[in-house]
């Protein structure tokens, strides 16, 4: 026999207080153990409170009872409410997530620019100071360069003047040697002169002192004999 052909058969006020019968100890577990063990927004609190208002709907349509349709649109309004505050609950924790992934991945890709940012200009400064560093040591060489070139030059410009006063003193001097030589020659002819004549008056006294000794011995000799 179908539910049609029992609720033909059986009044539906005896069918009515059998469901309330059935209803009561499924009314006690919601109460005493769903309600307080599960959260309102608990998937397997909502399960069984549409499971409750399938059947209130059920008897509300078949049975023509009142009460129960109205549990069961107060049950379905329910957790309706309640999945589609899960779901937005939902979606905004996977929008929070995603804010989140976004905030970190922009704040990874910060990072990344301002540590490139830091590296090209820690790059460029480098660069900087090892051209610096060349422009330095080139104009140091330069600069080393261009003081030997002097030096070499005023040491030729000192040693072509100490060459050319050496050649004006040689000259200067042989031409006072000269000078000197052409003033004094009278006087050491004479001075030559006069020490030849010393010379010969010399050994003429020489020559005396020799043949007055000659005599004086031949004169010892004499009286000897």
């Amino acid at each position: 026999m179908t539910l049609a052909d029992t609720v033909a058969y059986v009044p539906k006020r005896v069918l009515r207080l059998q469901y309330a019968a059935l209803r009561l100890p499924l009314q006690a577990v919601e109460e005493q153990v769903v309600a307080r063990l599960l959260p309102d927004d608990a998937p397997a609190r909502i399960g069984f409170e549409r499971f409750l208002g399938t059947l209130d709907r059920t008897a509300g349509d078949v049975l023509g009872d009142r009460a129960a349709a109205t549990r069961a649109a107060a049950l379905f309004e329910r957790t309706d409410a309640l999945e589609e505050a899960a779901r937005l609950e939902a979606s905004a924790t996977r929008l929070r997530q995603q804010g989140e992934q976004r905030h970190e991945q922009e704040a990874a890709e910060a990072a990344r620019r301002r540590q490139e940012a830091t590296e090209a200009e820690a790059s460029r400064l480098a660069e900087a100071r090892r051209k610096a560093d060349a422009d330095t040591a080139k104009a140091t060489a330069e600069a080393r360069r261009t003081a030997a070139e002097q030096k070499a030059a005023a040491d030729r410009e000192a040693a072509a003047r100490r060459a050319s006063a050496k050649a004006k003193g040689t000259a200067a001097e042989k031409q006072v040697t000269a000078k000197e030589k052409a003033a004094t020659a009278p006087a050491r002819a004479e001075l030559k002169e006069a020490s030849e004549t010393s010379a010969e008056a010399r050994a003429q006294r020489q020559e005396a002192a020799r043949l007055e000794h000659l005599a004086d011995a031949a004169a010892e000799a004499r009286k000897s004999d």
